[in-house]
């Protein structure tokens, strides 16, 4: 309980919230049976404390754990998104249903011109279809707004159809090529 008090607090300080909450869009049906509306929030964590809250912490290294991100560990790469949290080429994107995170998106604006465009490294959502639709339209503005007009995300595991699915209201999309690992020797 804590936890979700302390997310509240920090939410409200870090100041980039957009959600639904009580008052939603004409014409949609609630979801619930009492008939209130989720309680959905999308914010972008840039304080060091929010990143270190332990419900967040918990979300990016089941996040990574389950993408099975390769060359790092939950911890370590858990850690290298912390220690950046304040730079204004990394964004993380957290999805609160009822102030508990379950959806994260982590990307970077590039840093050379030999990443070609902003990446999408790590996208996890274990809520609903809804919130990770918001947590996505929140870094598409990002994106946007830091000038760009498109994105790449990397796909190591998955069939392409899952990525078009997720990222389909971004725009057009189209396969770039294969992305090739060779074993040093």
């Amino acid at each position: 309980m804590a936890d979700t008090t302390e997310l509240r607090r920090l939410r409200s300080r870090d100041g980039e919230v957009a959600g639904v909450g009580e008052d939603a869009p004409a014409g949609r049906v609630p979801d619930s049976v009492d008939g209130r509306w989720p309680d959905f929030r999308v914010i972008r964590v840039r304080r060091p404390a929010t990143i270190r809250n332990i419900q967040i912490r918990g979300l990016l290294e089941l996040a990574i754990a389950k993408t099975n991100y390769p060359g790092t560990s939950p911890d370590l790469l858990y850690e290298e998104i912390a220690n950046n949290i304040t730079s204004n080429h990394l964004g993380v994107f957290i999805g609160l249903d009822a102030g508990t995170p379950v959806a994260v998106a982590v990307a970077m604006l590039p840093a050379s011109r030999a990443m070609m465009a902003p990446q999408a490294f790590l996208v996890y959502n274990g809520g609903r279809k809804e919130l990770a639709r918001m947590v996505g339209k929140r870094l598409k503005d990002w994106i946007k707004g830091a000038g760009y007009t498109r994105m790449l995300a990397i796909n190591l595991y998955r069939d392409e159809r899952v990525f078009r699915r997720g990222f389909g209201h971004f725009g057009p999309s189209r396969v770039l090529g294969q992305l090739i690992e060779f074993g040093v020797e």
